[in-house]
């Protein structure tokens, strides 16, 4: 009786589907427009209120079944693209409604779909397909949330152009060092094309906008007792949160004038998150009139703030984001180092100082790892001066044994996921590095290990601890050291944090070199000579992306329970 009512329902719907399918209201205009998927070619149509993928296909003098590459045609609507293979019938078709079998590009259809193959990533994809991620993640809210798989099949932006083809074949790792040895270096990025730069406004003076969110309009929440703002203010109230980054500002600011720049301070409270208030904003407070932008924003309203100052022709700073994919935009400039910078540097570190030793990348699967992972294997795919492993943490049990096939190891964690599994897995790591009779060095491309609160320092001491640290204020550097004590002259406490020093230097580099450069400073930023009053190193470059990145990363060891500078 279940098989028998199970027939009739799947012929009622079968019924139904048929008459859905034979449905139109609305005639097709057959194009003769094409893309290539997966190295064949297809006529791509976007479906119109009122038509069905029958319709569309019989149009085409195809079968609906062959005419979509959906698996699920129920979920088609309108504004959806579907994807009919080019052959006899369906060149026929278009050749007598179009009277050409010509095939042209396709310029209308907004996104096209794709197959994701083993290894890509949304960073990859963006620069395939000349887009960005944000535009990848907006076709694709379940791609934001749970990261691609291989077999997926997504929406990506229809740019009109890629960068490279899908399914390019990919080099093993001793493919890409045979042609490494034979070229003896590896290709050189495409260079950059000159930017349409605005002269300044005043050859004078240097005009700078500054958007942050001070939260000026609940300062009147903020209580004056002594117990409130000492010992709770900071932490409650939102207003203290970036205010040393204000502070640096106006410690650069005043150091610029008694060197002689002038410089006008244009700073903006931008706390929504909503493009209409950023809009709103930038356009009030007359910001694209700036020679140069900073803007210590969230990924929303920075995201805004950069098209925006594109738009202008203006140059906008972002001193916090790690995120590659803000520099498809060629006015974006990124403060914190790259992570092909962060790898370049310990690989450098590898190479120079254990020549005949091991690297081990230790890594997992998640998602937050994946540009860093990136960025180790294809340096370390492209050189050969360096042996290395990529060890998966999810095997940590047999670490231990690696380890003891290989000499003079080093292990470069870049396991990232939640703060706490963070803090034991490092703990778990460390267990681990101690027990063997040689510990290898530890490096970890960012500085969180320290802030770790059961840490032990005596096992970093044993295996020679190595971090990246970008911002670190070192009382024994003259340099810091004067600086920490002007902000305590100026503001009663100590600087803490990145925010302060990396303001600091952001305003010096820049104003300086506009006034020794002008915007000839943009279209070739290495001829500039970085200022000797930086507290800490800076490389500006432009970027194969577009945009532009400081490429200079420190990296400290202890010793002594001291960090001391390497690099």
């Amino acid at each position: 009786m279940n098989r028998y009512i199970k027939t009739i329902f799947v012929a009622f719907c079968l019924l139904l589907l048929g008459n859905s399918l034979h449905a139109q209201s609305t005639p097709v205009q057959v194009s003769n427009v094409t893309q290539k998927l997966n190295g064949k070619d297809y006529y791509v149509y976007v479906l119109q209120p009122g038509q069905t993928v029958f319709s569309v296909s019989r149009a085409y003098g195809l079968h609906y079944s062959t005419a979509v590459l959906k698996t699920d045609i129920h979920s088609i609507a309108p504004g959806d693209t579907v994807w009919l293979p080019v052959n006899a019938q369906s060149r026929a078709a278009v050749s007598q409604a179009c009277g050409s079998a010509g095939v042209t590009s396709n310029t209308n259809a907004t996104y096209q779909e794709i197959t994701i193959q083993q290894g890509q990533t949304l960073y990859s994809l963006a620069r395939t397909y000349n887009t960005s991620v944000e535009k990848i993640e907006e076709l694709n809210p379940s791609v934001k949330q749970n990261g691609l798989k291989a077999g997926q099949t997504i929406k990506v932006p229809n740019t009109g152009s890629t960068v490279a083809t899908q399914n390019a074949p990919k080099k093993t790792p001793e493919q890409n060092k045979a042609s490494s040895q034979q070229s003896g270096k590896t290709q050189p990025a495409a260079t950059p094309q000159r930017l349409e730069v605005r002269e300044r406004i005043s050859k004078e003076k240097v005009y700078v906008s500054v958007l942050m969110p001070l939260y000026l309009d609940r300062m009147n929440e903020i209580s004056t007792t002594k117990f409130d703002v000492e010992q709770r203010g900071k932490k409650t109230y939102k207003s203290f949160e970036f205010i040393q980054f204000y502070e640096g500002i106006l410690l650069a600011v005043e150091k610029l004038q008694q060197q002689g720049y002038k410089v006008v301070l244009n700073v903006v409270d931008i706390s929504a998150e909503d493009d209409a208030t950023v809009t709103e904003a930038w356009n009030s407070h007359n910001c694209a009139n700036s020679d140069l932008v900073i803007a210590l924003l969230t990924r929303a309203p920075f995201a805004k703030a950069a098209q925006l100052a594109k738009d202008s022709k203006t140059f906008i700073v972002s001193p916090m984001s790690t995120r590659d994919e803000i520099l498809s935009n060629p006015y974006v400039v990124k403060y914190m180092p790259s992570d092909k910078a962060v790898a370049k540097s310990m690989i450098d570190i590898m190479a120079k100082h254990h020549p005949n030793g091991h690297l081990y990348i230790i890594h997992s699967k998640a998602r937050t790892e994946e540009s860093m992972r990136n960025a180790f294997t294809s340096q370390l795919e492209a050189r050969n001066d360096v042996q290395w492993t990529l060890f998966d943490w999810s095997a940590v049990g047999k670490l231990g044994t690696q380890l003891k096939t290989t000499n003079d190891n080093v292990v470069v964690n870049i396991f990232d996921q939640s703060k706490d599994k963070n803090r034991i897995q490092v703990n778990n790591l460390l267990n681990r590095l101690v027990s063997l009779n040689q510990p290898p060095i530890l490096m970890t491309p960012a500085n969180y290990v320290r802030d770790i609160s059961d840490i032990d320092f005596n096992q970093l001491q044993k295996v020679n601890y190595h971090m990246v640290y970008t911002s670190y204020l070192d009382f024994n550097n003259p340099a810091h050291k004067e600086f920490i004590d002007s902000f305590k002259d100026h503001y009663r406490t100590d600087p803490t944090g990145v925010y302060a020093g990396v303001a600091n230097d952001i305003m010096i580099y820049f104003v300086t070199a506009l006034n020794q450069k002008g915007v000839a400073f943009w279209n070739n930023p290495e001829s500039f000579t970085t200022p000797s009053t930086l507290l800490f190193p800076l490389k500006i470059v432009r970027s194969p992306l577009g945009g532009f990145e400081n490429q200079s990363v420190s990296i400290y060891r202890m010793d002594d329970f001291h960090l001391i500078p390497i690099r």
